[in-house]
C-alpha cells in the first residue's frame, strides 16, 4: 500500500475486518490489523444512514435549537408550546427537554427567589391579597415600575397589567422613573374599561403611589386602589414574574444592547410579550390566545 496516507491504510484495514467479521471474531481481527475496536466501530456507524429513531431526533434538535436561537430566555416548556403553535406536531415536553440537554442549551431566565411578608399600608390595604384570577378581563389591574441598563444609561419602564390574561395593557418606558412615567398611561386605563363597574389597580407601597397627582385621578374614575405589604414582592407576584420575563427577553431575544433604538425595542417586546409568548401561568397559551379561545 506504497503512496497511501495513514487514513486510507485505515480504512482499507476497517474495510478488511467488515469484509471477514463473519468468520473470524472483530477483536481478533482489529489486533491482527493494529486498530481499535472503537476505532472500527466509529468508522462503520459513520459510513451508515441514521435510522428513523435517529432522523426523528436530528429533526426535533433543529427546530428546539432555531427557537432557543430566537428565543434564548425560553425554558423546555415555552419552546414546547412554541413548536406545538408552529409544527401542530404531537411532541411531549419532555422530547423537547431531552433535546435540550442534548443540545446543551437551557433557559437563560433568572432564578426564583423566596421572601419575606410585611405589613399593610395604612391607607391603601391589600385588597387583592394574592387573588390574582378574576374571571374577565380589566377586573384587577396590577402595576410596577422596572429598571434596565443599557450601555451605561437607566431606564425605566411602567406597565399596567391585565391578571385575567397577563397582558399589557399600556406602558411607558422613560429616562425617569417618576410620576411623568406612571401616569400618561394610566389615564388611558378607565376608558379601556368595558363597564362602569369597579377597577381595583394594585401596586406596591412606592411614594408615587401614594402622591396626589396619582390618586387624585384613580379616585375620580371610581378605581379602587389597592398595595401590597411592604418589602413583599409575593404580593404583586405576577407583574415581578413578568418583569423578570420581559427583562431577560429584551437582553437575550431582542438584543437592546445593541440597539441604538431603546424605547422601539421596549415596544416590539411588549408586542411578542402579550401577542406571541406562549406563558406558564396561561397553559402556554399566549395572552392573546386566551382571549381569543373564550371568545373575548
Amino acid at each position: 500500500m506504497e503512496g497511501c496516507t495513514g487514513k486510507e491504510i485505515k480504512r482499507s484495514c476497517f474495510e478488511s475486518i467488515r469484509k471477514m467479521r463473519t468468520r473470524f471474531s472483530v477483536e481478533w481481527l482489529c489486533a491482527l490489523y493494529g486498530v481499535s475496536k472503537s476505532g472500527y466501530y466509529r468508522w462503520l456507524h459513520d459510513g451508515k444512514q441514521p435510522n428513523s429513531y435517529e432522523a426523528l431526533h436530528k429533526e426535533i434538535d433543529e427546530m428546539v435549537y432555531r427557537q432557543h436561537t430566537a428565543h434564548p430566555g425560553y425554558g423546555y416548556r415555552s419552546v414546547h408550546a412554541a413548536l406545538l403553535r408552529e409544527t401542530g406536531w404531537i411532541l411531549g415536553n419532555h422530547a423537547v427537554l431531552k433535546s435540550m440537554q442534548r443540545l446543551r442549551v437551557h433557559s437563560k431566565a433568572r432564578p426564583k427567589k423566596k421572601y419575606l411578608v410585611g405589613i399593610e399600608h395604612p391607607r391603601f390595604p391589600n385588597i387583592l391579597d394574592r387573588r390574582f384570577e378574576p374571571a374577565e378581563p380589566f377586573r384587577k389591574i396590577a402595576t410596577d415600575i422596572c429598571c434596565f441598563r443599557n450601555r451605561g444609561i437607566r431606564y425605566y419602564f411602567v406597565a399596567y397589567l391585565d391578571l385575567f390574561n397577563n397582558e399589557i395593557s399600556t406602558w411607558n418606558p422613560g429616562r425617569k422613573g417618576d410620576l411623568s412615567l406612571i401616569l400618561p398611561p394610566l389615564k388611558k386605563l378607565p376608558g379601556m374599561r368595558p363597564t362602569a363597574s369597579p377597577l381595583p389597580i394594585h401596586s406596591g407601597q412606592g411614594s408615587r403611589y401614594a402622591s396626589f397627582p396619582y390618586v387624585k385621578p384613580l379616585r375620580d374614575n371610581g378605581v379602587v386602589q389597592s398595595m401590597s405589604r411592604a418589602g413583599t414582592p409575593r404580593g404583586n407576584a405576577v407583574i415581578e414574574s413578568c418583569f423578570g420575563w420581559f427583562k431577560d427577553m429584551l437582553r437575550y431575544d431582542f438584543n437592546v444592547s445593541h440597539d441604538n433604538d431603546v424605547f422601539g425595542t421596549v415596544t416590539r417586546a411588549v408586542e411578542h410579550f402579550s401577542k406571541e409568548r406562549p406563558a406558564y401561568a396561561l397553559d402556554y397559551k399566549t395572552p392573546a390566545q386566551l382571549k381569543a379561545v373564550q371568545g373575548l
